[in-house]
């Protein structure tokens, strides 16, 4: 008969046999007093790990490319870049704003098209949360309806603002181009770094119309312009038809569009990824008009698909 202590120690035993397998412990696990491969950074371990190899390189969007150690993406300077029109002084920044961002230049050839953008500065907290404090009193907007108008436009960057900075500024500055209401650089508050580490671009900043990133580089064009997928516009009426209230002018199909992963994206060639499912157009019934009587009388779509998977 077993005592306690035996029972104990089988007990222990049979836990831990149970956890090996469970981990797949077997004759082929690692055995005790193995050493591990161990690469240096960026290489990795290949699939045996038996060797170090260079790790794939990192998709990046034009135009950033990945770092050193293929980790992320950034924006490196482009020795092959046209130079900029204005550079600042040591007691300045300079901002451009293109509107173009296919790079197609030529930019002072339409000079009217940045009419009515203009910059606005302040300083002191923002939206972001942090707290900006670098301009001179002559580079404040005056007021929100009364921005900075652009100093030039350069042919290949776009208009620009050359800023004056007060003594003993911060790291940072507030900003955001617009026309009325318009943001041009998305809807929130920007900080224009004033600080950075490359000494020939030191304060000197890059943006693009509808691209909230700021460059610290010379970025002539941010490639080939994408679809955007924006200004919701369909509503559900029920769990296999919707109503679409876009232009509906030299529409030759209506695709739904899903991802499991809510991933999808636009490629060079405008092709999305993810599912798309061919919606066919129907007319709706007096119930189905009733649910939203605003809704009634949008083009209405119906897809083939049960409830559960319109969930």
């Amino acid at each position: 008969m077993l005592n306690k202590q035996q029972l104990k120690q089988l007990l222990t035993a049979t836990l831990l046999g149970s956890a090996l397998s469970a981990c797949g412990g077997s004759e082929e696990s690692i055995e005790a007093g193995s050493v591990l491969l161990t690469c240096e950074i960026p290489n990795t371990p290949n699939a045996d790990g038996t060797a170090c190899v260079p790790p794939p390189p990192l998709e990046c969007p034009v135009p950033k490319v990945p770092d050193e150690n293929n980790e992320s993406c950034i924006i490196g300077f482009n020795p092959d870049a046209p130079a900029v029109v204005a550079m600042p002084e040591a007691n300045q920044t300079v901002v451009y704003f293109n509107l173009d961002s296919s790079g197609a230049g030529a930019q002072d050839s339409r000079a009217a098209d940045y009419d009515g953008w203009v910059l606005h500065t302040w300083n002191g907290g923002n939206g972001v949360g942090g707290t900006c404090d670098a301009y001179a009193d002559n580079s404040l907007a005056p007021s929100w309806q009364n921005g900075l108008v652009h100093d030039g436009i350069d042919p290949n960057y776009g208009a620009y603002w050359i800023l004056t900075l007060k003594d003993g500024h911060t790291a940072c500055g507030n900003m955001i181009v617009h026309k009325g209401d318009e943001k041009a650089l998305g809807g929130a508050d920007l900080e224009l770094p004033l600080m950075q580490d490359d000494e020939t671009f030191s304060r000197v900043n890059f943006t693009f119309f509808g691209d909230s990133d700021i460059y610290e580089f010379p970025v002539p064009s941010l490639g080939k312009p994408l679809v955007k997928i924006a200004d919701s516009s369909a509503h559900w009426l029920d769990a296999n038809t919707l109503v679409w209230g876009g232009d509906q002018n030299n529409v030759d199909h209506v695709k739904l569009h899903f991802s499991a992963t809510a991933g999808i994206k636009a490629n060079e060639d405008n092709q999305f990824s993810g599912t798309a499912l061919e919606l066919t157009p129907v007319d709706l019934t007096d119930a189905q008009k009733a649910i939203d009587t605003r809704l009634a009388q949008w083009p209405a779509y119906s897809g083939d698909w049960d409830a559960e998977a319109a969930k």
